[in-house]
């Protein structure tokens, strides 16, 4: 069950309260796909952030999320993220790794390309007859929650570093 929150603080408390760590030596978008499934086992929580951003000041707003394993994490990036001028936060969440509705995280993009991890899960490739994207089933972006047609099996695509963000 996924819980949104209006405030960081009040996604902070309830993460504190369900046992988020405060820091973990290897944070979620260095995790590999061994130690993402370890997360699913061990039914950890995973903490979010609702983001939009756009790449000109005339473009349009592209909605991201940014999830965490850590409250560290979760607390430095939202300070970074609200520094941005091309960034706005919108909400933001908390829920359960293990629980029938999961998301598959995938591991870091520039680590291993979108296809070859989608591939590796369903069989098929990144395209738009196998995958849409969670809340619009026609269309596709590589962003966010996409999941397989043929299979439901949802997959969290991690977003690009907030560094990269002006």
């Amino acid at each position: 069950m996924r819980h949104n929150f209006d405030t960081a603080q009040l996604a902070h408390d309830f993460a504190y309260e369900k046992n988020v760590p405060y820091n973990r030596v290897i944070d979620l978008k260095s995790m590999n796909s061994r130690m993402l499934t370890g997360l699913r086992i061990r039914r950890e929580w995973i903490l979010g952030i609702h983001t939009e951003y756009q790449q000109t000041p005339e473009g349009p707003w592209l909605k991201v999320d940014r999830e965490y394993i850590s409250l560290d994490s979760f607390r430095l990036d939202y300070q970074d993220l609200t520094s941005k001028v091309n960034t706005r936060i919108t909400g933001f969440y908390c829920y359960q790794l293990g629980s029938p509705e999961s998301i598959i995280h995938l591991e870091n993009l520039s680590a291993c390309p979108l296809s070859t991890q989608l591939s590796h899960y369903t069989g098929d490739s990144y395209n738009v007859h196998d995958f849409h994207n969670e809340n619009d089933q026609s269309s596709l972006t590589a962003g966010g929650v996409i999941v397989h047609r043929e299979t439901k099996q949802r997959f969290f695509v991690p977003a690009a570093d907030v560094c990269q963000f002006t």
